[in-house]
């Protein structure tokens, strides 16, 4: 394992590759500059997405590699950048395969109606990570629980979201008379 390799073996690219394809995870112990090698990160996040969180900065902006790692597992955005938390494509490629993603999309897209309909229709719980004015619109609602009646599952998820939520809301101010 590559977590007990010396220095120079978590340097190596041909180990750290090979250590990567058995567990992405494993790129936490891969030296810094092979942390920043696209092939390296590549196998990593295609293999576990979640590795994107070891990857470097520079990586963690590359449009091709977030969109591996979201793919694979659309928690993953929580470690992009705050550039493509706020890329339409990124996003709903993660709120596909993870509707609980909503959580790290940028403001903008936590209010757009698209993606958070996807989100919602992966996971209905994904309704409390849309925004305010949104979870707010009682047309929209409608519209994505007649969307959701297809799938009973995702709509009973979003129901009982949605009733959580108003149970969570402050009550409304009450004027003296």
């Amino acid at each position: 394992a590559l977590e007990f390799a010396s220095v120079e073996l978590r340097d190596d690219p041909k180990i750290v590759l090979a250590a990567v394809y058995q567990a992405g995870s494993a790129l936490l112990y891969a030296s810094n500059r092979l942390c920043d090698d696209r092939e390296i990160v590549r196998a990593a996040v295609r293999q576990d997405g979640s590795a994107l969180l070891y990857a470097s900065n520079r990586l963690c902006d590359d449009h091709e590699i977030v969109e591996i790692a979201v793919d694979q597992n659309g928690s993953a955005l929580e470690y992009a950048s705050d550039r493509l938390r706020d890329d339409p494509k990124i996003v709903l490629a993660a709120v596909r395969q993870d509707g609980l993603a909503l959580e790290h999309a940028s403001d903008r897209l936590r209010d757009d109606p698209k993606i958070v309909l996807a989100a919602v229709g992966q996971d209905g719980l994904a309704i409390q990570f849309a925004s305010h004015e949104l979870r707010e619109d009682t047309a929209w609602l409608k519209q994505a629980m007649d969307h959701l009646r297809r799938d009973s599952e995702q709509y009973d998820q979003l129901e009982r979201a949605l009733s959580f939520l108003e149970d969570e809301s402050p009550p409304a101010k009450r004027t003296r008379l």
